[in-house]
């Protein structure tokens, strides 16, 4: 009974003690990399006039070091996105004056940012935990625009006007997201999850931006 006993508890320790190595090795500094799509958006209170615009999706990656303990997670991150292009061309013909009234316009917009970022683990040591983001950082946007606005009649252009506008600053930033972890080892760990950026006024624009990304984040 006595032997019993004693391999029992041996067991018992070396589980707890296997159990403790494991939890260790989940937590230190970590450098991570993600990728994904970040889609912009812009509220413009004069659009219309100015024809301030950007849309659609464009590729993101970021490189981040960080230091996890139990269930928080703190880092650094910088975010690299590819330059958004907006073109439209619009060709508006007059049969009985032979006239064509051409529009075009071409904007191209840049952002990348520089970010400290909290994470909140709500299982932390599972397989899969889920959890919650929240960070504040520093923007530099660059907003470049052209048009050109042109009568051709009868092939022969009579009136031509073109313009442009730009727009440069560095703006105040802060992102809320969620997500989800999963852990391929003790020290790998593959994230995926949501963010979503403020990135302050430009020009007479405030500026939004929505990122879905996929990473590999590794314990040291």
């Amino acid at each position: 009974m006595l032997k019993r006993m004693m391999i029992g508890l041996s067991a018992a320790v070396m589980g707890i003690a296997a159990a403790g190595s494991a939890h260790a090795e989940c937590d230190g500094i970590y450098i991570a990399l993600r990728g994904g799509g970040s889609s912009p958006t812009i509220d413009d209170e004069s659009k219309g006039s100015n024809r301030f615009d950007i849309g659609g999706t464009d590729l993101m990656l970021s490189g981040a070091l960080g230091y996890r303990y139990e269930y928080f997670r703190a880092e650094v991150e910088y975010i690299w996105r590819d330059t958004n292009e907006d073109k439209h061309t619009v060709v508006l013909h007059d049969p009985d004056l032979n006239q064509d009234n051409i529009s075009s316009s071409k904007g191209e917009f840049d952002y990348t940012s520089y970010m400290f970022n909290i994470y909140w683990d709500l299982s932390p040591y599972t397989w899969f935990t889920p959890y919650l983001s929240a960070g504040v950082g520093v923007s530099e946007l660059e907003y470049n625009y052209s048009y050109r606005d042109a009568v051709v009649i009868g092939g022969e252009t009579v009136q031509d006007v073109t313009g442009s506008d730009s727009y440069k600053k560095t703006r105040f930033t802060w992102s809320v997201g969620a997500g989800l972890s999963a852990k391929m080892t003790n020290r790998l760990n593959l994230d995926v999850g949501y963010r979503y950026f403020d990135f302050g006024k430009l020009g007479k624009g405030q500026i939004h931006n929505h990122e879905v990304y996929g990473g590999l984040r590794y314990v040291f």
